[in-house]
């Protein structure tokens, strides 16, 4: 066995050798293949004084490269300390992998070339918890396309058969991953022939070496089968092609006594009673104990999980099965009669924490499995509108301004009421199996949790029950529906299955939430006080909402919470570039930086940094996520911050314009904005408001404004855009006031360009937002200050 080890990334290649006689050689090929791949040369060789590498031959191919040989000193192994550590670790890992699968030591040249492979991919504490695969190719690896040596697999083995009637596939056992396909390396244990394929199903809990007996004390878990392209270590760059499937096994009739599999795949027979178009679904009929150890993937103790599991059976369940009883969710069908693939179900029990009383509670759902649906067979439209931002700021301060009351609403099991227009079927759910009927499965008639096309089931629901209530729906947001009664107004805002409703008129609300509980299990929360992360508090004269306890949660989660406080999210001189640092995890900086995209509705402060992180996506670098985290440092400092929407005398529209040029230091792009005025104006004619006086836009450019008040015509504006023009015909047909202001009073200026602290929290001060209590700048006076701002849009 002789590896050869990157001394900067650990990097490793192992290559099995017959005979010491065949290092040079391989050595050649090692060497070539580097310098081809890799554009690098080799400087230094370190090795022991093994024979193999004091050859002349070797030796004077070394003094022709250049290459300086180095060599440890008889008797001491520490001097070539990477070398032996790296060998011991893959014999153990490999020796392990072995004698886990119960496989012949005769395989162990494919243990040993799984372990190296694995080990490549996975992280070091030498290098600072990166892996050997990302040092050398600065890229991440791909994990989900890694299966445990030595269990079951069913390659797919069309192309290997002599004609059409030879099987597809044959059970076989996984023993590594091909260097030279982007596929899987599978044995055949009677024939002993390995096959390699790209599309195989496996079996990761069941070990065809393995002759131990059954414990039927365990619980028997069946896992989901999926197929995964994998790629050669040459051609690490490729994508991997996933094709999932699902699979249960059947255990019964297992017993103590029985030399089997633990989890062996269903015979023929069962398997054709089942199968539909190609798809293996059987049924698993287990013993349902349960073992408590450590933490399971949400979050709850095994242990937890298995008491939530008996709690609910009682308090939770005998709902939902209920609900699952009602003639109208499902009917029950012959399994022969399918035209489509069966869905297979799962128990999800877990504990929740309710965020007003910090109480626990149980939740027990049944779950369709849904990433094993096809589009265009058993689901379609899958997109659900949910209430914007600017919508609900906005009805926010009108509330406050015209006295109307806020009342929130949780929906029950909201999936549950949603109408299927697909053929969807399913397995007989736990609890509910007919014993007469076991060779039927369940024909949804209504949606169920997991199903892709769930959400827009339920909305779609909903919406057509508060449409014969007489609501219409927005045209501006769709998930707004008014309601207009004589001198009444009764406004809902939906998300998913949270409902604010807002009204002037406290009977017909009250009538409406009883019409909604008499169609749907609806849960009345009373007045509005705790929104998706948003805390709503009431003042005497107005409204203040912050994200408080959502910006506590993101700072332990990114382990910021110690973090030294800064008075501005983004630096004066801020240059990003992606040249020469590191990169780093693209999937973590995303997740980062959308949890940050949703504190914008409370801290617009920060949404010109967050933009600005948001155009590092493709490829963030290290630099980059300090950009990140000079963020979260300013919110460390601002935790109690949070927008203020306070009684105006009138209702208004004032918006502040600034234009960002070149402002990419990288590739001199310029940011641009959209038509928010047009936009807010058609949402208030949805809502029934008339603005009294147009709105008023307000621009530091001079020029602009000249251009908008008159068509006056320059060589110099021949460049311009027709489209760039709108803003004069607005003007000219009255719905639009231009006026000028200084750039020092202009609150636009925070949404395009980083400024210092004194301007930045002037600014951020108009936009309305503040420390509760409620501060006001020092030598302001609190009541004329405010005045104006919280009713302002701001457009760049």
């Amino acid at each position: 066995m002789l590896s050869f080890i990157d001394d900067h990334t650990r990097y490793t290649w192992l290559y099995p050798l017959r005979r010491k006689s065949d290092f040079f050689e391989c050595f050649l090929k090692f060497q070539i293949l580097v310098e081809n791949q890799l554009e690098r040369r080799i400087k230094i060789f370190q090795s022991d004084g093994g024979g193999e590498f004091q050859s002349i031959k070797f030796q004077n191919h070394l003094s022709k490269c250049g290459i300086l040989q180095q060599v440890s000193c008889l008797g001491t192994p520490e001097q070539n300390g990477i070398v032996e550590r790296k060998h011991r670790h893959i014999v153990e890992m490999g020796l392990t992998m072995l004698f886990n699968a119960k496989l012949p030591l005769s395989l162990w040249v494919d243990a040993f070339l799984t372990a190296v492979y694995l080990i490549n991919r996975l992280p070091s504490t030498v290098l600072k918890m990166e892996s050997p695969f990302f040092m050398l190719f600065k890229q991440y690896p791909e994990y989900r396309s890694l299966r445990i040596f030595g269990c079951q697999c069913f390659p797919y083995l069309r192309d290997y058969g002599k004609n059409k009637f030879s099987p597809k596939t044959y059970p076989c056992v996984f023993i590594g991953y091909s260097s030279l396909h982007k596929g899987y390396r599978c044995l055949h244990p009677s024939t002993k022939r390995v096959y390699i394929s790209r599309h195989v199903i496996f079996n990761e809990n069941c070990f065809p070496y393995d002759n131990s007996l059954v414990k039927e004390n365990h619980l028997q878990i069946p896992i989901e089968m999926v197929s995964f392209s994998t790629s050669d270590a040459s051609c690490e760059t490729s994508k991997i092609d996933h094709q999932t499937k699902s699979w249960k096994e059947n255990t019964a009739n297992q017993s103590s006594n029985s030399k089997k599999c633990s989890h062996c795949p269903c015979t023929t027979e069962q398997r054709n009673q089942f199968s539909v178009e190609g798809r293996i679904s059987a049924r698993c009929n287990t013993k349902q104990n349960t073992e408590a150890s450590c933490v399971n993937s949400t979050g709850t103790p095994t242990a937890v999980a298995t008491e939530i599991s008996t709690v609910a059976a009682s308090k939770n369940d005998h709902i939902l099965l209920l609900l699952l009883k009602l003639p109208l969710m499902f009917l029950l069908v012959p399994v022969a009669t399918i035209p489509t693939l069966l869905l297979l179900l799962e128990h999800s029990p877990k504990l929740s924490l309710l965020i007003a009383t910090s109480l626990p509670r149980y939740k027990a759902r049944l779950v369709a499995r849904g990433f094993s649906q096809i589009p265009g067979l058993d689901f379609g439209e899958t997109f659900n509108p949910v209430i914007k931002h600017t919508t609900t700021r906005l009805i926010f301060s009108l509330a406050v301004t015209l006295g109307w009351k806020m009342r929130q609403l949780d929906v029950k099991n909201a999936f549950l009421h949603g109408f299927l227009k697909e053929e969807v079927f399913m397995e007989q759910p736990p609890g509910f199996i007919n014993e007469d009927l076991l060779n039927h499965v369940c024909k949804l008639n209504r949606s169920l949790y997991g199903l892709k096309q769930a959400p827009r089931a339920w909305f779609d629901r909903l919406s057509q029950c508060l449409l014969h209530l007489g609501f219409c729906c927005g045209k501006a947001d769709s998930s707004l529906f008014i309601l207009h009664k004589s001198q009444s107004i009764v406004l809902l805002l939906i998300y998913v299955d949270d409902i604010i409703v807002i009204g002037n008129d406290n009977n017909i609300i009250s009538d409406l939430i009883s019409t909604l509980s008499s169609e749907f299990s609806l849960k009345d929360l009373g007045s509005l006080h705790y929104f998706l992360g948003l805390e709503v508090k009431y003042l005497p004269n107005g409204l203040f909402v912050s994200q408080t306890k959502y910006i506590r949660d993101l700072l332990e989660h990114t382990k910021m919470m110690e973090c030294t406080p800064i008075n501005t999210p983004l630096a004066l001189k801020s240059i990003i570039t992606s040249f020469d640092e590191q990169p780093i995890d693209p999937t973590q900086y995303r997740q980062l930086v959308g949890s940050l995209q949703y504190l914008t509705f409370t801290r617009p402060g920060i949404v010109h940094a967050v933009n600005k992180a948001c155009q590092h996506f493709q490829a963030p670098t290290k630099a980059d996520l300090r950009a990140v985290k000079r963020i979260l440092r300013y919110l460390k400092g601002t935790m109690e911050h949070g927008i203020r929407f306070f009684k105006q005398s009138s209702l208004r529209l004032t918006s502040f314009c600034d234009v960002d040029w070149a402002g990419c230091t990288n590739t001199r792009r310029s940011t641009s904005g959209a038509a928010e005025i047009t936009w807010l104006t058609f949402l208030l004619r949805d809502i029934g408001i008339q603005l009294r006086e147009p709105p008023q836009l307000l621009c530091d450019n001079l020029s602009a404004l000249h251009m908008t008040l008159n068509p006056v015509f320059h060589a110099r504006s021949k460049h311009i855009e027709l489209d760039y023009h709108f803003v004069r015909e607005k003007v000219a047909s009255g719905v639009l006031i231009t006026h000028f202001l200084p750039s020092s009073l202009l609150v636009a200026d925070i949404f395009t360009k980083a400024l210092p602290k004194t301007s930045f929290q002037f600014f951020r001060f108009k936009l309305g937002v503040h420390k509760f209590p409620l501060t006001s700048l020092r030598g302001a006076d609190k009541g004329n200050s405010d005045k104006g701002n919280s009713n302002s849009a701001s457009c760049s």
